[in-house]
């Protein structure tokens, strides 16, 4: 008997092998776990506008909240009110009728969260306990104490959004990529600032770390917890590079003993 049922969305342009390797590692966590794969939320709504005279201008829309979404400031939070400069919602319609999508812009990720919640809600009819959509798009939250932007890999919320460039991006580097970066240094020419264990854009391992991520989004949608104090668990919240790779990378990588068991019984949960 199935408990969890999760559609997972390709917004990053995997391929299938890479998708598939993703489902089936997800759905072996328990015999309760169902993992599904869907097809691109956006190239699924630019498809439906030109099949539906109703939706001729759901790409238009899209391409409005996207711009909406944009991270402009690291200090200044996007409004999904704002009006958005019409050269970037031009671009951003472009961009909508790629597979893969150049990366390079930040996104408020409770915005794309918004966005993408109200295009599975249109488009899909079918009932799951759970959404995750895969992009390739940068994404960061605003924190009020601190009054800025940071970047993330991961939003659990429903749906749940995991960026691949995220993976990249996110979790900091060494303290002496930053200095060399702050004096104008070739990072990637020299081999004492630059980490070449770190993850790169284009990793053959980026399917590997996204495993674990997906795993903390099936506990966000079971318990509400995505995350594990042991940084040795799959579902470790790293905050830098040398803890992602531990987490997802190291060899025989896995659960704590707590998570093992939880998956064990997951009917419990």
């Amino acid at each position: 008997m199935i408990l969890l049922r999760f559609s997972v969305f390709n917004c990053a342009g995997l391929n299938e092998g890479g998708i598939k390797t993703l489902l089936d590692w997800l759905s072996s966590l328990s015999p309760k776990i169902k993992a599904e794969p869907c097809e691109d939320i956006l190239l699924k709504a630019i498809e439906i506008s030109k099949e539906d005279e109703k939706m001729e201008e759901l790409p238009l829309h899209i391409a409005k909240r996207l711009a909406r979404s944009r991270v402009n400031s690291i200090y200044e939070k996007a409004c999904e009110d704002s009006k958005p400069v019409p050269a970037v919602v031009d671009y951003e319609q472009r961009m909508l009728k790629m597979r893969n999508r150049p990366f390079g812009v930040i996104y408020d990720a409770s915005l794309l969260a918004e966005l993408f919640s109200d295009l599975i809600g249109l488009i899909y009819k079918e009932e799951c306990d759970g959404e995750i959509v895969i992009t390739n798009q940068l994404i960061a939250t605003f924190e009020p104490d601190e009054k800025r932007y940071h970047l993330r890999v991961s939003l659990y919320s429903s749906p749940s959004i995991i960026s691949t460039t995220g993976l990249v991006e996110a979790p900091a580097k060494s303290r002496k990529y930053y200095i060399s970066r702050r004096l104008g240094l070739d990072v990637y020419a020299s081999k004492e600032f630059f980490d070449p264990k770190a993850l790169q854009h284009g990793d053959g391992r980026i399917i590997e770390a996204l495993k674990g991520y997906l795993a903390q989004a099936v506990f966000y949608f079971a318990t509400g917890i995505p995350f594990c104090s042991d940084p040795a668990c799959r579902l470790f919240n790293a905050h830098w590079q040398h803890e992602l790779l531990r987490a997802q990378l190291r060899p025989g990588a896995g659960f704590c003993q707590k998570h093992k068991r939880m998956l064990e019984n997951f009917e419990e949960l």
